[in-house]
């Protein structure tokens, strides 16, 4: 029986608080590049820490917006995950790394005539091989909806409960930089339960949507700051 999150999608199968939640998570990633790569190098010469606060403001927000999209991601991935290779395979496999592999290259090649940009850049035919396979570049976000498809995929006859404890793990260890992690490799490795938790507990995660209201943001917002608390008080990523 569809939830009502489905039955309340539009016939081109948008989701109003899907659309609206994964676009909060691209602002977010847009506000923290901009904050950290220039504006906190400015010298504003105020004599106050407004801008140390803003940097203050992107760190609490770093544990939300990567999860959140590939929550998200894996809710709307769960139906094509059933399907065949052949049907599945094309719109989020082929297409992902299509673009990855697109971008990185344009990617590449703009910042090679920016080399003082504080980025991570391939400059060598080696590295960009590298970036294109086992260490993504800072658009790993393609390369990662590819690879936990094909892993939610393969692995969809695994108890979601081994499963999701499985990737819970792997986060947790590269989160404590015990894996071997250069460049993008360990947001690849934190992120995958995310994305699988999306894929399984579908189900449960669009009731919640569909139940929203002012009462429960308060209180997911209150246990979210509760959340950063204990682990600014222990030192924890």
């Amino acid at each position: 029986m569809p939830t009502r999150t489905e039955g309340n999608a539009p016939p081109d199968g948008r989701v109003a608080w899907a659309d609206v939640a994964k676009g909060a998570c691209i602002v977010l990633v847009v506000l923290w590049h901009v904050v950290v790569k220039d504006y906190l190098r400015i010298d504003w010469r105020i004599g106050l820490p407004v801008p140390g606060a803003w940097g203050l403001l992107g760190e609490q927000l770093l544990p939300l917006r990567m999860p959140l999209f590939f929550a998200i991601s894996g809710v709307f991935a769960a139906n094509a995950v059933a399907r065949p290779w052949r049907v599945s395979g094309r719109p989020r496999i082929a297409r992902n790394l299509y673009l990855y592999a697109v971008w990185l290259l344009i990617h590449t090649a703009l910042l090679a005539l920016a080399p003082d940009f504080p980025t991570d850049r391939a400059t060598g035919p080696g590295e960009l091989l590298a970036q294109l396979t086992v260490t993504p570049s800072n658009l790993w976000y393609l390369y990662a909806l590819a690879l936990y498809f094909v892993l939610a995929k393969a692995l969809r006859r695994v108890h979601p409960t081994v499963l999701l404890t499985a990737a819970g793990a792997l986060s947790a260890v590269a989160a404590t930089g015990l894996l071997d992690s250069p460049g993008n490799r360990g947001q690849v490795y934190q992120n995958l339960v995310f994305f699988l938790a999306g894929v399984h507990l579908r189900p449960h995660l669009t009731r919640w949507a569909d139940g929203a209201s002012p009462r429960r943001l308060a209180g997911t917002g209150a246990a979210y700051a509760a959340g950063l608390t204990v682990m600014a008080l222990v030192g924890a990523q």
